[in-house]
């Protein structure tokens, strides 16, 4: 019922039932990841990403799907890249470096020195899932931010 819902074409029908599939994601429901990674190539990819960022993405094909939404174009502007899709991304990426993945992790370092400000903060948010880990991810953290963010960027951070 929730995976049908979620292709809903009304936002708030699709946006509540991934909400509630994350959920049911994070218990290693295999058809619900299956579904979930399926909807990175629909309408439902900006909810699917959220729910997928609750779940941690565990699963190497997931992980792959999140990576590749990172490099997507807006199909409404030509050659512009779709921020929503990259800042979610991002932010599930966080999720799975949080679980000590490092590949994550370099990914989720290279939006530090992006150009545009708002992708270098949710990177900088990702980075923050980290937080948690304790003192030693905490210096981990200030020593990228100092070292890969431009001088005026590090306050804000």
């Amino acid at each position: 019922c929730f995976i049908a819902a979620m292709q809903h074409r009304t936002e708030d029908v699709c946006w509540s039932a991934c909400r509630t599939l994350g959920t049911i994601a994070a218990r290693g429901d295999p058809v619900v990841i299956a579904a979930l990674t399926s909807a990175l190539d629909s309408p439902a990819k900006a909810p699917a990403l959220m729910a997928l960022e609750r779940l941690g993405v565990p699963d190497p094909d997931v992980k792959v799907a999140v990576l590749r939404c990172l490099h997507e174009v807006d199909p409404n502007q030509d050659k512009t890249r779709d921020f929503s899709a990259t800042a979610d991304a991002l932010l599930a990426l966080g999720r799975v470096a949080e679980r000590g993945d490092l590949e994550a992790l370099a990914v989720v370092r290279e939006y530090l020195a992006d150009q545009d400000e708002i992708m270098q903060s949710y990177a900088v948010e990702a980075l923050g899932m980290l937080a948690p880990r304790g003192e030693a991810a905490e210096l981990e953290i200030r020593g990228l931010l100092e070292a890969d963010l431009p001088a005026g960027r590090r306050d804000s951070a």
